[in-house]
């Protein structure tokens, strides 16, 4: 700018190189006479978000899945009761993030692709967790045993299978 008299001014800026960037802060300027000053003005990339949202395979939500990137060093963040989480402020940039915690009766997801984050937008990233296989059936044994007489001719010990579906080889066993 030329021709800008002596005194006291607020430099402003009008208008974003792009909406990429903040605009710029205001500045305080001075003009002497005869004396060119310089201002250099910074315009910052504005900051990003990635938004998980966490189902199951039937697009439920899920909520208690926690997530963590790499990248931000703040820590891991949980979904909420819509299966959501919202990591913001980020610098723009690629993001790699890793499930630290599968909601109960669910198997963490696999490796995560890597997110791009881009200047003043919301990368929305989906996550399906598979359910977890059922414990092994711990199932259960009952011994019984009997102790029946025999009388001679009729033979010894007998074992009876009670996983019979007829159920008959138990019925001998009264008056045991």
């Amino acid at each position: 700018l030329t021709g800008v008299a002596i005194g006291d001014y607020t430099l402003r800026e009008t208008r974003r190189p792009s909406a990429d960037y903040e605009t710029a802060a205001d500045q305080a300027v001075r003009i002497a006479e005869n004396v060119t000053t310089d201002v250099e003005v910074e315009n910052a990339l504005r900051l990003g978000r990635i938004l998980i949202r966490k189902s199951n395979p039937s697009g439920a939500p899920l909520a208690n899945a926690c997530f963590d990137l790499n990248e931000d060093a703040g820590g891991a963040q949980c979904t909420d009761e819509n299966g959501e989480t919202l990591f913001t402020g980020l610098v723009p940039g690629v993001y790699t993030m890793q499930e630290t915690q599968a909601p109960q009766g669910y198997l963490e997801a696999t490796a995560l692709d890597p997110v791009t984050v881009r200047p003043g937008s919301t990368a929305t990233v989906a996550v399906t967790n598979q359910p977890a296989p059922p414990p092994p059936d711990s199932g259960s044994l009952q011994v019984v045993k009997f102790y029946c007489p025999t009388t001679p001719g009729n033979g010894g010990i007998t074992f009876i299978d009670s996983s019979n579906p007829d159920g008959g080889g138990l019925a001998r066993t009264a008056g045991c």
